[in-house]
């Protein structure tokens, strides 16, 4: 760990610097001459004191990565979204409040569309379950009364196919 409490004077004075690795030391805070040192694509702050990033940082229009995990950042700059070129930042280990604003909703009349529109859902739904319901217990009626089979006989039944066999028809002649 080194003991750097700010950035050298001689270090923001390389405007051609590309690459700069200040990790493990006891900064503070970034100075608004930062922005002097637009070659800069690589910028490694781990391990610091940093608790908020000053809005010159957006002008490091070649700032590719910047690693500021393990440091005291509670707020991230919207400018930073101003950077082009910047490709991986890493925010680890920071005590970062993030306020996240939802869009109020457009208008009452709409969730209430909405919400008509999924009763109207729900009621549909069930009609159509019950329709289907009422179709598969008539198929079901029909198909044990349109049998190929006759129904069996009750039990203790005296006209068997036995009796039938056996027993010559009744005449229907009165003389006979």
């Amino acid at each position: 760990m080194n003991s750097f409490t700010a950035i050298p004077a001689a270090v923001l004075s390389m405007p051609a610097l590309e690459w700069l690795d200040l990790g493990s030391n006891q900064l503070e805070q970034l100075p608004d001459a930062i922005e002097r040192m637009q070659s800069l694509h690589t910028l490694w702050l781990q391990r610091n004191e940093i608790a908020c990033l000053p809005e010159s940082i957006s002008s490091l229009k070649n700032l590719g990565t910047l690693v500021l995990c393990n440091n005291k950042l509670q707020d991230i700059p919207a400018c930073m979204g101003e950077m082009p070129s910047l490709r991986f930042v890493n925010f680890r280990d920071n005590p970062l409040r993030l306020e996240v604003t939802l869009p109020a909703p457009e208008s009452t009349e709409e969730e209430e569309e909405q919400e008509l529109f999924g009763l109207q859902f729900m009621h549909t739904y069930i009609q159509e379950s019950r329709r289907q319901a009422e179709r598969e217990e008539g198929r079901g009626r029909e198909t044990s009364m349109g049998e190929e089979h006759p129904p069996a006989e009750p039990a203790g039944s005296a006209d068997t196919a036995a009796d039938r066999a056996t027993t010559p028809p009744a005449s229907t002649d009165p003389d006979g």
